[in-house]
């Protein structure tokens, strides 16, 4: 991807989480038909530029895979649709990605501001934060699809393996640390581990490939659940 075509796909990025700002925004506003109707026409405005910026890079692409092979067309045709576990997966990996960049926002709000803030400085941390939690709605509806799903290819049951871990690593630090179902849900989280690198092989594609972070340790990810839980008591 060239320089151009990079800086098109990160305008995109921005205006999208500019649309799910003014959606929060428009939400708060919703007793207010003036102010909610203006911001109906902003977020359309902007799912607009987003539409047109996506044309362009669409152009872009054909453009730069004929010159490169006059087949690309046809080598395109013969390349199958990602299954429906494959959608939903990668809608869940682009809200996860938003959700991320919303609590970096969030904890810099909250840093930048910690001693003083204005009207407008709450009134943004106040949009994040309704965003933050429309974006946890959402995610929480595609899981819900997605595990009414049923795998039928190997990548299909990798992307499930991938997905069952988080879950189970939540569940995992619900309990005391010396109780029998925290041992029994150490062993099954080993159990699935084990199973991912395989199913990696069979499907001939990785984790990242995915949208799934590196694999980490028992130990690193029980002391990035108890870092999270302790910024979400604060």
């Amino acid at each position: 991807m060239n320089s151009q075509m990079q800086e098109l796909r990160l305008a995109a990025t921005l205006l999208m989480q500019a649309r799910v700002l003014c959606a929060g925004a428009s939400d708060l506003c919703g007793d207010n038909a003036e102010h909610a109707t203006r911001l109906n026409k902003i977020e359309a405005t902007l799912e607009e530029e987003c539409a047109h910026i996506e044309g362009l890079l669409s152009g872009m692409k054909g453009a730069h895979g004929e010159t490169e092979n006059g087949s690309a067309k046809e080598a395109k045709d013969r390349t199958p649709k990602p299954s429906r576990i494959e959608q939903l997966n990668a809608e869940l990996v682009e809200c996860e990605r938003l959700s991320h960049q919303l609590d970096e926002l969030t904890i810099t709000f909250d840093s930048a501001f910690s001693e003083s803030k204005t009207s407008e400085d709450v009134i943004l941390k106040t949009n994040a934060d309704h965003a933050e939690k429309r974006l946890l709605v959402r995610l929480e509806t595609l899981t819900n699809c997605l595990a009414l799903e049923r795998p039928t290819t190997v990548r299909d049951t990798l992307i499930f393996a991938l997905r069952a871990m988080a879950p189970l690593q939540e569940s995992i630090m619900a309990v005391s640390e010396d109780s029998f179902e925290r041992k029994q849900g150490c062993i099954a989280y080993r159990l699935l581990q084990g199973i991912i690198p395989a199913l990696e092989d069979l499907a001939d594609t990785t984790r990242t490939e995915l949208g799934f972070e590196e694999p980490q340790t028992e130990t690193e990810i029980i002391e990035k659940l108890k870092k999270r839980t302790r910024a979400e008591r604060i």
